[in-house]
């Protein structure tokens, strides 16, 4: 991405533009000096259009387009901090989604908790879950969740991985803690049987989507002719088909 963010400087001099490796230096900085970002770097770089995280400035323009770029049958999951939302008027985004996650995070403590009572974790026990949320909202409310729980021996190495790259909002002094709505109550290695789980369905649903891609579509009279059997969207083609037949 271009850089962004060529205004009179506040760290460098009056007369320094603000750049992108600027903002980073003076981040690493605090960081070194105090373990988090001054309020005033914070300003700086949200203003700039990113996000400090892992050591790397983070295009806040790109974060959004991810977010709208998955919506389909299923509420946007908005990525962004209550403060960068703030700063981009997008509020309205941050709330609706800020819900969508307290819905998704109780169905999933609720279903785990009803499934523990019963024994072990059976695949397929969040399927209702990843029907109604989708996958997208369900990975985001593990992702929080196991970032909280990032020193239990009870999560594995390759899921706090998995987990990380999701770029969970941590620098962000006002409003940091309405994330904690997204962190679920069970015990840890009940979320590394769920992540798990997700993590395969998600790898099937891939899998699948790929073979149905490479594969050649038949069309309604093909798949007659082959005697395929028709599923009820297709059965009503079916008439559709022998009607215009006639």
């Amino acid at each position: 991405m271009e850089e962004r963010g060529k205004r009179k400087g506040q760290h460098h001099g009056p007369d320094a533009p603000v750049t992108k490796e600027r903002l980073l230096s003076e981040a690493e900085k605090d960081m070194a000096l105090y373990g988090m970002l001054t309020v005033r770097t914070l300003d700086a770089v949200r203003e700039a259009g990113f996000r400090y995280e892992g050591g790397a400035l983070l295009s806040l323009e790109d974060l959004s387009r991810q977010g709208l770029m998955r919506m389909g049958k299923h509420p946007e999951v908005y990525r962004l901090s209550f403060g960068e939302a703030k700063s981009r008027g997008e509020l309205g985004r941050f709330h609706a989604s800020d819900r969508e996650d307290g819905y998704c995070r109780l169905a999933m403590d609720s279903a785990i908790c009803r499934q523990l009572n019963r024994g072990p974790l059976r695949p397929g026990f969040l399927n209702r879950i990843l029907e109604e949320y989708g996958f997208d909202r369900v990975e985001w409310i593990l992702a929080h969740t196991i970032h909280e729980n990032r020193d239990s021996p009870a999560v594995s190495q390759e899921n706090k991985e998995w987990a990380a790259a999701f770029h969970v909002p941590r620098n962000d002094p006002v409003g940091g803690s309405l994330w904690l709505g997204c962190v679920m109550h069970c015990p840890p290695a009940a979320v590394e049987t769920a992540a798990n789980m997700v993590r395969e369905a998600r790898g099937r649903q891939a899998e699948r989507a790929e073979n149905s891609r490479a594969r050649p579509r038949q069309s309604i009279r093909e798949r007659l002719s082959a005697g395929a059997p028709l599923d009820a969207e297709n059965r009503t083609l079916k008439k559709v088909a022998e009607r215009d037949a006639r």
